[in-house]
């Protein structure tokens, strides 16, 4: 047994296995099973040379199998959609990807309003439709609850009035009075009348489900990864985002806030776990009228104008990414001080207003999010309920 491992070391440069690490078919009941039969060393040595070097490549395999990240960006759901799932296996990474973006084209071609022959597009049209399709009704319903929990401020049958400003089809335009006064008559999400499972939709109205669509799909696409036996995963759909887990089970997930004022900077980091968070604000969607005043995407039902109470952004948390997408437009239209309550009052959401100006910003939370001000002019905002910090914790300081 010394001899033949000696061989090695000085003929193929193996460091010396202990034969308690070798499996049974090479370790020593071989060897001695070999050289009991009186076979000359030379072939022992020929004989197993083969298989010891399988098991050198085996054990150089098992230690290079990394937890690696894989990421695939692509345009979906009318916007840039990025999916980062961490696996061992590049194979099944691959496929899960590609499976992701397939689920997110299916469930949008289903909801959008931009598509044609969509289920949404055929009820617009139409007005009176049974819908068969659960996911699509499933989510109509969904939208008439929020709509009602957030006293209108959440609508979606808003498809009017976001056409004829212009924001979906690049075309800005600011109605004139009359203009706006005839489309509110055409929007309301009372005008929406559930019978059975068959859908009318009243006084001309017609849905855009945009405010609600992404984070139910990319929802669905979590559910899908989590099935697949993936713990660690990030989706971005557009500034809608899931997180599960952590960060190559190292650390947690850090996501920036953007500063509404200067877009190209972010206000500060929140270290994340197994959350859904959103942010709605002004300075995305936007246009510069010959008023030289800043018209933004974030209609106000009631008035039929973009939103102006002085928030300029809201980021919503919550364990549902259906939840953080409504409820970061709602609250943006709700303002700050009716906005903030409704937060707190409401345990399953957390909120950041930001308002202010660029040199005076002025940052708002709910109670479970730490906002201190740095010296540089930016923030650490901290979320106290994080249901990986313990863990991150211990594993970085084991790094």
């Amino acid at each position: 047994k010394k001899i033949i491992s000696k061989y090695f070391i000085y003929k193929w440069g193996v460091g010396l296995l202990p034969h308690k690490t070798l499996p049974n078919f090479l370790g020593v009941k071989l060897f001695n099973k070999v050289y009991n039969l009186g076979v000359p060393l030379f072939m022992i040595i020929k004989k197993n040379i083969f298989l010891l070097a399988l098991l050198i490549l085996m054990i150089t395999d098992c230690k290079g199998i990394k937890y690696k990240e894989y990421k695939k960006t692509t345009y979906s759901m009318g916007t840039v959609l990025t999916i980062i799932i961490f696996s061992e296996s590049k194979k099944k990474a691959k496929y899960i990807l590609k499976e992701c973006f397939k689920l997110a084209d299916d469930l949008e071609k289903k909801v959008s309003c931009k598509i044609e022959n969509s289920t949404i597009t055929n009820l617009n049209q139409k007005k009176n439709m049974l819908i068969n399709d659960d996911f699509v009704y499933n989510l109509i319903v969904e939208s008439i609850n929020y709509s009602k929990k957030t006293n209108g401020a959440f609508d979606p049958s808003l498809y009017h009035l976001i056409d004829i400003w212009g924001f979906e089809t690049g075309c800005s335009n600011i109605p004139n009075v009359e203009q706006i006064k005839k489309t509110i008559l055409k929007c309301g999400y009372s005008n929406i009348v559930i019978n059975d499972k068959k859908i009318t939709l009243k006084n001309n109205i017609s849905l855009d489900l945009g405010g609600i669509a992404k984070g139910k799909i990319i929802g669905e696409i979590a559910k899908f990864i989590k099935k697949q036996g993936i713990k660690n995963f990030l989706i971005n759909g557009g500034g809608d985002i899931v997180i599960n887990g952590t960060y190559q089970n190292k650390r947690l997930w850090k996501i920036a806030i953007i500063d509404p004022f200067d877009n190209n900077n972010f206000l500060g980091i929140l270290e994340l776990a197994d959350c859904s968070i959103v942010t709605s604000g002004d300075y995305e969607r936007n246009f510069i009228g010959n008023d030289g005043k800043l018209y933004h995407h974030i209609i106000d039902p009631k008035t039929g104008y973009p939103t102006k109470n002085g928030v300029h952004s809201v980021t919503v948390i919550s364990k549902d990414p259906v939840k953080a997408d409504v409820f970061a437009t709602a609250l943006f239209v709700m303002g700050k001080d009716v906005g903030l309550d409704f937060a707190k009052k409401n345990k399953y959401i957390d909120a950041i207003f930001v308002m202010g100006n660029k040199k005076d910003k002025q940052i708002f939370s709910t109670d479970n999010i730490i906002v201190n001000k740095k010296d540089n002019g930016g923030y650490d905002f901290i979320y106290r309920l994080n249901t990986a910090t313990a863990y991150t914790t211990k594993t970085q300081n084991n790094n």
